[in-house]
């Protein structure tokens, strides 16, 4: 292990995490979403390199991944290791999953793409907002009274509900997105690069 450039606590970007490791590691399983339950009969001497290998583990190479994934066998809980191994692999299927595994600029790539999203579906009045709720509900509601007597416009009053529907549907989804990757991004306050962003 010793050729190994493994990371450490350290070289996590949040500089909100606390110097005494334990309090590191239980915030930073909180903000990889492990249940505090899992994390708490856990030696944090043992869990530190693990949670710093996974944050990591899309940018090591594969000695060390292969590394972090041996030190998940040394942990007591067969559910804390299926939890951490299930998010290694998460996180190799599709990035944007685990947001705090992705780089400053990958996020601030994602923010840009949703934003983009977000304009072009407002161009064509979608919104994710409660009056475009309110608004969709409206309509659904005119459309089904309009649809029960089995005119055309009834059969397109349906059709453009539920596009509507999809539209604000997706414009909710891409405003939820954009919340959370302002808090990963706000969580990290600053945009730190490390060494094992490649």
């Amino acid at each position: 292990m010793s050729n190994l450039k493994m990371p450490k606590l350290s070289d996590i970007p949040y500089p909100e995490l606390s110097n005494d490791p334990q309090k590191a590691v239980s915030m930073l399983g909180k903000i990889m979403g492990i249940d505090s339950h899992l994390i708490k009969n856990e030696s944090h001497e043992d869990l530190a390199p693990i949670l710093a290998g996974l944050f990591y583990y899309r940018f090591l190479k594969e000695k060390e991944r292969i590394e972090v994934l041996t030190l998940t066998h040394k942990l007591s809980n067969r559910q804390l290791f299926a939890v951490v191994q299930r998010k290694a692999t998460d996180m190799l299927v599709s990035k944007d999953w685990v947001l705090w595994s992705q780089s400053a600029a990958e996020l601030m790539e994602s923010q840009e793409f949703n934003q983009k999203i977000n304009d072009w579906l407002s161009t064509f009045g979608f919104g994710a907002t409660a009056l475009a709720g309110k608004d969709m509900i409206e309509k659904i509601r005119i459309a089904t009274s309009a649809g029960t007597r089995k005119t055309a416009i009834g059969h397109a009053a349906k059709r453009f509900v539920i596009f509507y529907a999809l539209g604000t549907a997706i414009a909710l989804a891409c405003s939820e997105r954009q919340a959370s990757l302002n808090a990963e991004l706000e969580r990290r306050k600053q945009l730190i690069t490390s060494d094992f962003y490649n």
